[in-house]
């Protein structure tokens, strides 16, 4: 029987699992949605949950819990600064949960979780940026790396030298 059973496991150990949501968590702040298994993302919709409603609270106190969580400055700024003002009308609700089906390789069930009432501004600083074409004059080719150089053999001695 499974009463009184709470929490998942997901195959992992307590630091395992800590980081996997601490993950998730992140992607959702930085990202404004993600996609997971539909087990991972009720978890982390809890999670998310508590730490917005942590955020709505403008005080040192909860900015710092939120950072104890996150371990990232910018994710909790972006979090109390940017999203919690948003969900100030809210009470509960601040992610919805959306069913798109199964994964291909595993047939897990797959959703995407997104925040309710929020309009993201593109953070410049986590975009990726363009490698530049000058930065990769100097750099070897993979196919210099691994290609061995010949190797030279003893020469013929001419008939002159002994």
């Amino acid at each position: 029987m499974r009463h009184r059973v709470d929490g998942r496991k997901f195959h992992r150990r307590r630091s395992g699992r800590r980081a996997l949501f601490k993950n998730l968590v992140t992607a959702l702040i930085d990202n404004g949605q993600i996609e997971t298994s539909e087990a991972k993302a009720r978890t982390t919709q809890s999670l998310v949950e508590g730490l917005v409603h942590h955020a709505l609270q403008k005080n040192v106190a909860s900015r710092r819990l939120v950072e104890k969580f996150l371990n990232r400055k910018r994710t909790t700024n972006r979090l109390v600064d940017a999203i919690a003002p948003q969900l100030v009308s809210r009470r509960s609700g601040f992610t919805r949960m959306v069913k798109i089906g199964r994964r291909r390789g595993d047939n897990a069930l797959m959703a995407r979780i997104s925040w309710v009432g929020v309009k993201l501004e593109v953070d410049k600083s986590l975009e990726k940026k363009p490698v530049k074409k000058e930065a990769l004059i100097g750099t070897k080719q993979k196919s210099q790396l691994i290609r061995k150089p010949k190797r030279q053999g003893p020469t013929k001695k001419q008939s002159g030298d002994k």
